[in-house]
């Protein structure tokens, strides 16, 4: 009994001895020795230079397939441009989804957050409280940005100032903003890329501009005046918000926006429109609106505030427009905003507008209140910053270098510049 136990016993022993140099030799293999500051048992990868002639581009990031199909996006050319990048272009979704049915058919969503929630009501899908047409959800939480100290006279300022086309600096009395602007210049003056901008603080009138009378495609920063107008024109007593519109074969435009997921027949509120048009950057909801609108109206309105293109925006729904045009529009919102109810809605949501392109060029962290827009070769935005001390800004931008119309990089640093000076 004791000699078969002691076998036993030095049977188990050397297995042990043979698990224990197995496990020993895989670990050596694979240079496991975690105690081991030495990574030579490990293969090592050289990383690869970039071509410093090569051209870098501000591509579109969701690309499938080889087409554009971020269906929100502002960023694939508000005007429905196709992009030359492998063999796309724009990805329309077929125009047959219940998303924005009649109102009396009950067709919810099917819990979209955005778009009405399930198990529709006979008012189409009542989606956490929507409307009576369509389903939509109820508002985002109203953002209401702190009351500050503001000149008299916005509008005054911006026509009263003497531009000289290149850099201008107008002090206030404060005469507080920094006149070295090497390292605004230098963003600027990046690669190809021209641009132009205005940046007009509220509280005392104090402005920073560049090339404010050129040129630009508007791209969707546009719908901004088209929603002021449009809510401008239910309080005079001229539109009714509540108005119904429906969204025909004639309305729809490729691009950025929701209602393109949506049946034709679809029928939608004059306010939702204007929301969608601002909120979502919504093309086939612009489209809509511009229908509604008449576009004589709108440039009789647009030369009433000073924009001194306003004869461009008789003609076209994407009309030519400059930096001063946009800083003028946004001055009348921001006053609009302080005076009537229509107004701070509208001005919420702007708050809440997709592609803050502004807000995060300065890290998020102040309320924007916006709207940006690109197209092939342009990218802007344009809005309120409520910063420490408000101001109007505008950037335009324009690379004729590179097709697409996310250029972002370029933007950026043109804002952050023109922030260290305007609020110092």
């Amino acid at each position: 009994m004791n000699s078969f136990l002691k076998k036993a016993g030095c049977s188990i022993l050397l297995a042990a001895i043979m698990v224990s140099v197995m496990i020993w030799g895989i670990s050596s293999l694979f240079g496991g020795n975690e105690g081991s500051e030495s990574d030579t048992d490990f293969p090592t990868t050289t990383p690869a230079t970039p071509d410093e002639n090569a051209e870098i581009m501000d591509l579109p990031t969701n690309i499938i397939d080889g087409t554009h199909t971020k269906p929100n996006d502002d960023f694939y050319g508000e005007d429905g441009a196709m992009y030359p990048f492998g063999g796309g272009g724009i990805t329309a979704i077929k125009p047959n989804s219940p998303i924005m049915q009649n109102p009396n058919n009950g067709n919810g969503t099917n819990g979209n957050p955005n778009m009405g929630g399930s198990g529709g009501s006979s008012t189409g899908g009542n989606g956490n409280g929507g409307s009576s047409v369509g389903g939509q959800t109820t508002s985002p939480p109203v953002v209401t940005p702190p009351p500050v100290a503001q000149v008299s006279n916005l509008s005054a300022v911006i026509k009263g100032n003497a531009y000289t086309g290149g850099l201008d600096i107008f002090q206030s009395s404060k005469n507080d903003i920094p006149t070295n602007t090497t390292a605004l210049m230098t963003a600027i003056n990046k690669g190809y890329n021209k641009c132009s901008f205005i940046a007009v603080r509220i509280s005392d009138g104090a402005t920073i501009a560049y090339n404010v009378n050129a040129l630009y495609n508007c791209a969707s920063s546009y719908k901004a005046l088209a929603s002021l107008y449009a809510f401008k024109q239910e309080d005079a007593g001229v539109y009714n918000l509540n108005t119904y519109l429906t969204y025909t074969s004639a309305d729809y435009y490729p691009g950025s926006g929701i209602i393109k997921t949506s049946a034709i027949g679809s029928v939608y509120t004059l306010r939702q429109v204007a929301d969608y048009s601002i909120r979502y950057s919504d093309n086939i909801a612009y489209t809509m609106l511009q229908r509604y609108i008449n576009k004589a109206d709108l440039s009789a309105y647009a030369k009433k505030l000073g924009c001194p293109n306003y004869a461009n925006f008789s003609s076209t729904n994407w009309p030519q427009v400059s930096a001063l045009d946009a800083a003028l529009w946004w001055a009348e919102i921001y006053n609009y905003s302080k005076t009537t109810t229509n107004g701070s809605k509208l001005y919420n949501i702007f708050l809440n507008a997709t592609h803050p392109c502004i807000k995060k060029a300065l890290g998020d962290e102040h309320p924007v209140a916006h709207k940006s827009g690109s197209t092939s070769y342009y990218f802007h935005d344009t809005g309120v910053v409520h910063s420490e001390d408000p101001y109007i800004l505008v950037v335009y931008t324009h690379n004729p270098t590179n097709y697409t119309s996310d250029n972002q990089s370029y933007l950026a640093p043109i804002v952050r510049e023109i922030d260290k000076l305007i609020n110092p």
